[in-house]
């Protein structure tokens, strides 16, 4: 059986890491067996980051190289029946999501102020009291180097926003009113999609991202629509 490795459950979300969440939602999707098992620090993980797989003694890390993995070994069974081009476009709309609006979700959690103090005790609250006090301000400095280094956290909060609206926009447009991205079933876009979509709108904190998102009625209908099929609400 396959054993997913990823973060503890997190309050109004299955899982506060949007990966974590798509991994989790693919294998419901594809109806693969498998049972969870909880890491606090993913500096313990085989590549130091979360989630990554265990399948009859293989060790998958990186939630892309996961999905592919999955898809190859256990049939395409998201993905098989997508033409050339929705391949093509499966991926760009995947990049959109982890490669850029991923970042503004993390500034808008980690740097923010408002934010961060409701993330907190989400995050580290269930630590023991001295690393309570440590941990969390040395994360919170790592998340907020790695946005400087990536370029995200150069930027003003105006700038931000107005970047991440765009990209919510177009992942708006092409889903237009169709119940998933191409077509009646899920593909592996949909999971990566929602990923993104549920850490802003369903996490119980008021981050900068989440009055734009709700605006976009047809992405949180179909976050909403996953995460019932998958998770019961």
């Amino acid at each position: 059986m396959i054993t997913l490795h990823q973060f503890p459950r997190s309050p109004g979300i299955a899982n506060a890491s949007p990966f974590c969440l798509k991994v989790e939602t693919y294998l419901k999707l594809a109806n693969l067996d498998y049972h969870v098992a909880t890491i606090i620090d993913p500096r313990k993980a085989p590549k130091g980051k979360l989630p990554y797989i265990e399948d009859d003694g293989l060790v998958v890390s990186d939630s892309r190289l996961i999905l592919d993995y999955l898809e190859r070994t256990y049939g395409q069974r998201l993905d098989g029946q997508l033409d050339d081009v929705q391949r093509a476009q499966s991926l760009v709309i995947q990049r959109t999501a982890e490669e850029h609006l991923y970042w503004a979700i993390l500034w808008s959690r980690w740097v923010v102020p408002r934010a961060w103090a409701a993330l907190r005790p989400i995050f580290f609250g269930d630590l023991p009291p001295v690393m309570r006090q440590l941990v969390p301000q040395v994360v919170r400095r790592q998340m907020i180097r790695d946005l400087r280094g990536q370029g995200m956290g150069r930027l003003d909060e105006n700038e931000i926003v107005a970047l991440a609206d765009r990209d919510l926009s177009a992942l708006s447009v092409l889903l237009g009113a169709k119940a998933f991205y191409f077509g009646n079933s899920p593909s592996v876009v949909d999971a990566v999609v929602m990923g993104s979509i549920a850490n802003i709108v369903k996490m119980p904190i008021d981050t900068a991202l989440v009055p734009i998102a709700k605006r976009y009625d047809n992405l949180v209908n179909h976050t909403e629509r996953l995460l019932e099929q998958c998770y019961g609400g």
